[in-house]
């Protein structure tokens, strides 16, 4: 439990510190905990055995471990992990043009829900694999994690939101959902209250690419205004697709963890 322990202050000097985090700390947050509501009964005991809590707060800070990871010498490798760029014109999602020795978004979440499923992997080593699931599934849920490589997925576009220039790919990550809410609670009230969701009975790694396509497709065709000014007709549309967009990160997510902690290693239904 040391280096977990490590982890975890890292975890609250980064917050401390108010750094920057894909898709917020909020939204982030507010996917996990919706996921772990809806999540079988059975896996959430086991899941709550694997973390030594059943806090919620707590759990939650798991899902924005990554960006914390990701920002040390030590995890620097995992940066590509959080995305996956697409060619414009391809349309779809494919492994070997797009993702590199496997190491992207689409790849990496069958990849650590393995991880999640196998008892016999440490305890540390669970817990990380439950971290980056919790992560990249909310990650991938946010269109331009899954954008064009020749803008790297709208950080080369710069836009203004009320004023404050940041780039696009900011907007979608942070920018709008700060100027809604300062903490995660009221954003998990609000799409919990709004939206009712239930996962799905089974997770295949398919389904991973399925969930790339669908975000590409909404990267190509609503994360683009049309010019850098944010007017109020985008920022509503936004507004809505991002609320959208979050919980149903929070259903895919609970459909990986169902299957990663309620079925033995090995089982079709966390494979293929």
């Amino acid at each position: 439990m040391g280096r977990i322990a490590v982890y975890g202050l890292t975890i609250v000097m980064l917050l401390a510190n108010g750094g920057v985090y894909a898709w917020g700390r909020e939204a982030h947050r507010s996917i996990g905990a919706l996921a772990i509501e809806a999540m079988d009964s059975r896996a959430k005991q086991k899941l709550y055995a694997l973390l030594g809590t059943s806090n919620s707060d707590t759990i939650v800070d798991w899902c924005i471990w990554p960006d914390a990871f990701r920002a040390t010498n030590e995890g620097a490798w995992t940066a590509p992990l959080h995305f996956v760029n697409i060619p414009e014109g391809a349309g779809t999602y494919l492994a070997s043009r797009d993702c590199a020795n496997d190491m992207c978004v689409t790849e990496a979440i069958p990849r650590y829900a393995l991880e999640l499923a196998d008892s016999s992997l440490s305890q540390q080593q669970r817990v990380e694999a439950f971290a980056f699931v919790c992560h990249f599934v909310g990650d991938l849920s946010q269109p331009l994690h899954a954008g064009f490589g020749s803008d790297r997925g709208g950080n080369n576009v710069q836009v203004f939101l009320h004023g404050e220039q940041m780039s696009l790919h900011g907007f979608w990550d942070w920018g709008l959902i700060n100027t809604k809410f300062a903490d995660w609670q009221p954003l998990y009230r609000l799409l919990r209250n709004k939206f009712q969701f239930s996962p799905r009975k089974t997770f295949i790694e398919e389904m991973a690419v399925r969930w790339t396509n669908q975000s590409h497709r909404l990267a190509a065709t609503r994360a683009y205004p049309g010019g850098s000014i944010i007017n109020q007709p985008f920022e509503d549309q936004a507004w809505s697709l991002m609320q959208q967009q979050m919980v149903l990160g929070a259903r895919n997510l609970a459909t990986v963890l169902n299957a990663a902690l309620r079925v033995p290693v090995g089982s079709q239904e966390v494979q293929q």
